[in-house]
């Protein structure tokens, strides 16, 4: 979120961002299975890049007034997995498929 909202005070699209992801290596399965903080370095930087590429992804692949309504979900307690398919999922008819999506998207 923190690079979305930079890039929106710029005048960009939340989706958009120069900062390279080099550690952008879970999957959105192994992302939304997070259940706490990891505690190696490695671990952190991997969940932090996951993590903005898939903002980065929404940003760039939906409109942008689903973001909200994705989050509204979550913080009601919908598991991510639900809340994506609920929100996003006329593109998709299921979660492997929006993975397969996710994985290949190079921001």
């Amino acid at each position: 979120m923190a690079d979305a909202c930079g890039a929106a005070r710029h005048g960009f699209s939340p989706g958009t961002n120069p900062r390279i992801l080099s550690n952008a290596t879970l999957t959105l399965t192994e992302l939304m299975a997070v259940s706490h903080y990891p505690q190696d370095s490695p671990s952190v930087s991997a969940l932090y890049d996951s993590g903005t590429k898939f903002v980065r992804y929404l940003f760039a692949k939906y409109p942008a007034e689903r973001f909200p309504q994705f989050v509204d979900h979550l913080l009601d307690g919908t598991p991510a997995s639900i809340a994506l398919v609920e929100i996003y999922g006329n593109e998709f008819r299921d979660l492997a498929a929006f993975d397969r999506r996710f994985r290949t998207f190079i921001r």
